[in-house]
């Protein structure tokens, strides 16, 4: 028995309607849920992406309030130590690593000079009669953090109390 293409496209055509139809209303079914997991997927990453951003900006405001904190402490120290005679605030940021105005061995209010960790670079000096008072950030970014005082980081002003 041979057989003829169009006979060979027959059984091809039966096979083909008897075996995809019953399973074609399935692959809909199974299409839509994979687009419905792709989407609740895509949501859930943005969620994390979001909650991430504002994990790393809290840890960077903490960061900010540290290193500004030791600029106040050295301002304080700075004031402090002054000798009768000498002014009570430094004129410029290096006096604080190495302060040679008294007798004796030099004292280091600071351990070294700290980087802005939100804009990564030199505090903004607030400055007083020519002398350092505090310092700032120079971002004008929004503060995330409710408890401060202040709108942007460079309204957020570090140095000893008045």
């Amino acid at each position: 028995m041979t057989y003829t293409a169009v006979h060979l496209e027959k059984v091809a055509m039966a096979f083909f309607c008897a075996h995809f139809n019953r399973a074609g209303v399935q692959h809909g079914f199974t299409y839509i849920g994979l687009l419905f997991a792709l989407v609740l997927g895509g949501a859930t990453l943005a969620a994390l992406g979001v909650s991430v951003r504002m994990q790393t900006q809290r840890e960077l405001e903490a960061e900010l309030a540290f290193r500004g904190e030791q600029y106040a402490l050295a301002l304080t120290s700075y004031a402090n130590a002054t000798v009768e005679g000498q002014p009570t605030r430094p004129s410029n940021l290096q006096e604080l690593l190495i302060d040679r105005r008294g007798p004796g061995l030099p004292r280091h209010h600071l351990r070294k000079l700290w980087v802005d960790p939100i804009t990564h670079q030199a505090f903004a000096l607030v400055l007083l009669d020519g002398r350092i008072k505090g310092v700032h950030s120079t971002s004008t970014a929004q503060i995330w953090s409710r408890q401060r005082l202040a709108a942007q980081y460079d309204e957020w002003v570090f140095g000893p109390p008045e």
